[in-house]
């Protein structure tokens, strides 16, 4: 979801909350891609976030879609530990504010830690979570094994020829 808006936005367009993941170590995974139109438009095509002892090969079935064109309008999107969404404790000593104002409000100084991690890249790993620079819509799929949500796909809503 948009790291820049409240946890109640993700029942509007700009998120989604999975309930049931299963807890431990995840892994992310990013693919970058350039658009077929505009080779010189690196964009990050698919985010994949798995739980480390998963095997994608033994989850049941296949990606399944849980929600199309999520996003906001501030450029990043993430997968985030709900537990820690905007969570001021795990923000590193001495995160600028991206506005001075900010700097005694716990929530900005988490977003504003998201928007640095993806300064000048594509996406990147955050504490609790994984950032994407991206300002147009994300599909969002899971896949399952027994019942708990082991892997977490995000991808580029309208590849590529509605980008």
């Amino acid at each position: 979801m948009d790291p820049g808006y409240s946890i109640d936005m993700a029942k509007s367009r700009s998120g989604r909350i999975i309930r049931s993941c299963r807890p431990g170590k995840w892994k992310v995974e990013f693919a970058p891609e350039r658009v077929p139109k505009q080779q010189h438009w690196l964009v990050p095509r698919i985010v994949i976030a798995t739980e480390q002892s998963a095997t994608l090969k033994d989850a049941r079935g296949h990606w399944r879609t849980v929600a199309k064109g999520i996003g906001g309008d501030g450029g990043v999107i993430g997968v985030y530990d709900l537990a820690h969404f905007q969570d001021g404790t795990v923000v590193p000593a001495g995160q600028k504010p991206l506005v001075d104002s900010w700097a005694d409000d716990p929530a900005k100084l988490w977003y504003s830690m998201n928007c640095h991690a993806v300064r000048g890249k594509l996406a990147s790993v955050v504490v609790h979570g994984a950032v994407v620079h991206w300002d147009g819509g994300l599909d969002v799929a899971v896949r399952e094994i027994r019942r708990e949500i082991v892997g977490v796909k995000l991808s580029v809503s309208g590849w590529p020829d509605n980008i």
